[in-house]
């Protein structure tokens, strides 16, 4: 019996892959019998990096085991598989738990205090529920970590450190102190406007103050993104890497490569991951655990397919919305999800845009903690040399204090930076209330 579950879960990863991720968080090979232990040690090693697993391998690295693996796929039942591994995680804990009961009464028999080993006997179990249950904290314990984060910040700003993750943007780390523990941020603008530009510029500036950051592009390849970072580094600009490289060139590109391999990053693609947001969920979830990653960026929210089949396109995302705030508080960490406007907002005379044009998903405003607008002059009038950007704070949950700030783009770097123009504040609560609403749905 305790066979066929671990073959029939291991046959239903060889045929579904993608619900290993569903599972990956309470699915531990140390819960497999040999010889399936070692067989699963290989799976999951190769499903962690979104392959499929390929059989006649996988046979050929168990040569004393070849028919239990290419026996498995006749187990597979995806039916049943949730509660097979309901059932192999419920086995596992009571074989652990019988073996410290029977080394608890291996120890009384021998002599030993009764209260130290019941207590060593209450450590164990504890530390064996707490390998897969989270536990809840009480109110004491939650107000006296809130105290010691108060303290934390108070020894930080006194060190002259910043409480959260820098932005790069001084100006913007002044108004929320840096990304901060659960912040979910959204980066709004119409197509080829910068955002991934300026995504990127946050994920070096975090990464190069040694913060673990993932970067998710459901829209560019891997090899584009890194392009795009190498170009940032370098100074050479993408267009050259793709035409073709001077000697000098290349050692510069070479350079900020082996300046990237050092860094605490990891970008994803379609290839690696699939777009389906409880997969990408889930992924993030994983490599959280594994890696700490505490700033995750999406590119871009409209490419996210919500899993669900009933609703509406803005319901669908209105819901994956609310699960990525959760998601931010999670894992304790800030997530930026990209964001792209369409044309309803150039229907006014300011072309700017305003917060009522995320409203049409519903929650897309009311979950975020930051929101945030690019615009640009020349992106309309193509007469224009003038590449200045503004950068505009729509909503600042942290402080309240919104506006907006002067960016510079150097289209060779392929980088924004802070121009010395004092921050401009706006009260856009009244700015977006005397922009009227367009009449019917927007869609994205």
């Amino acid at each position: 019996m305790a066979q066929n579950v671990q073959r029939s879960i291991l046959g239903t990863l060889m045929i579904r892959p993608e619900l290993y991720f569903s599972v990956s968080e309470h699915l531990r090979t140390f819960m497999f019998l040999q010889p399936f232990r070692q067989i699963a040690e290989k799976m999951f090693e190769t499903l962690e990096t979104g392959e499929k697993v390929n059989l006649h391998q996988l046979a050929d690295a168990f040569p004393d085991h070849t028919k239990e693996v290419l026996e498995l796929h006749q187990y597979s039942d995806s039916f049943q598989f949730l509660a097979n591994c309901e059932t192999l995680k419920t086995a596992y804990l009571r074989q652990e738990t019988i073996q410290i009961l029977q080394k608890s009464a291996e120890r009384l028999t021998a002599g030993e205090e009764l209260e130290e080993v019941v207590s060593d006997c209450n450590n164990e179990q504890e530390l064996l529920k707490e390998t897969f249950l989270q536990v809840k904290d009480d109110l004491h314990s939650d107000l006296m970590a809130t105290m010691d984060q108060i303290n934390e910040t108070m020894r930080m700003r006194e060190e002259g450190k910043m409480t959260g993750i820098t932005t790069g943007i001084p100006q913007q780390d002044r108004l929320f102190y840096g990304w901060q523990k659960g912040d979910y941020v959204i980066l709004a603008a119409r197509p080829g406007l910068g955002k991934t530009t300026l995504a990127l510029d946050y994920l070096l500036a975090a990464a190069q103050s040694n913060i673990p950051v993932l970067f998710i592009s459901l829209e560019m390849t891997r090899q584009a993104i890194y392009m795009k970072l190498a170009s940032k580094l370098s100074g050479v600009p993408v267009k050259s890497m793709r035409r073709g490289l001077s000697k000098a060139e290349h050692d510069q590109v070479w350079k900020s490569l082996e300046v990237m391999y050092d860094m605490p990053l990891r970008v994803l693609d379609t290839k690696s991951i699939s777009s389906n947001w409880p997969n990408i969920r889930d992924r993030i979830r994983m490599l959280h655990r594994r890696k700490g990653y505490r700033l995750i960026i999406i590119d871009y929210l409209q490419l996210i397919q919500s899993g669900q089949k009933t609703g509406n396109r803005n319901q669908q995302l209105e819901e994956v919305s609310r699960q990525i705030k959760s998601l931010a508080v999670e894992i304790d960490g800030a997530i930026i999800a990209l964001c792209q406007l369409n044309r309803s907002g150039e229907q006014s005379g300011n072309r700017r845009p305003m917060l009522w044009q995320l409203r049409d998903s519903g929650s897309l405003e009311q979950d975020t903690d930051v929101v945030q607008f690019l615009y640009r002059d020349n992106y309309y009038d193509h007469e224009t040399s003038n590449l200045d950007v503004e950068l505009i704070i729509a909503k600042n949950r942290m402080s309240g204090e919104m506006g907006t700030i002067q960016l510079s783009f150097d289209p060779k770097a392929n980088r924004y930076s802070q121009k010395d123009i004092e921050f401009s504040d706006v009260d856009f609560e009244s700015t977006n209330a005397l922009q009227p609403m367009p009449e019917g749905d927007l869609q994205f």
